[in-house]
């Protein structure tokens, strides 16, 4: 049986320390990174009325590509 194991939290938590320390224990362990899904930039609406960024979740995350890769490691 394969288990996906979601680690979510604020910065500079230990996400990245808890996911080594898992690698290192769980044989055959894949790793995917929410950070590699989100997309570049230049694809993310600029509001200058604001000077932000609009980062709302479903406009700035690649969803479909993300499922594909967490489908792949749980196989």
């Amino acid at each position: 049986m394969k288990y996906v194991i979601g680690i979510g939290g604020v910065t500079k938590r230990g996400k990245t320390t808890l996911t080594n320390r898992l690698i290192k224990n769980l044989p055959k362990c894949c790793v995917v990174h929410q950070d590699d899904f989100f997309k570049p930039r230049d694809q993310i609406e600029f509001l200058l009325c604001s000077l932000y960024f609009k980062y709302s979740l479903s406009e700035m995350f690649v969803f479909d590509r993300s499922l594909e890769e967490i489908l792949y490691c749980s196989n």
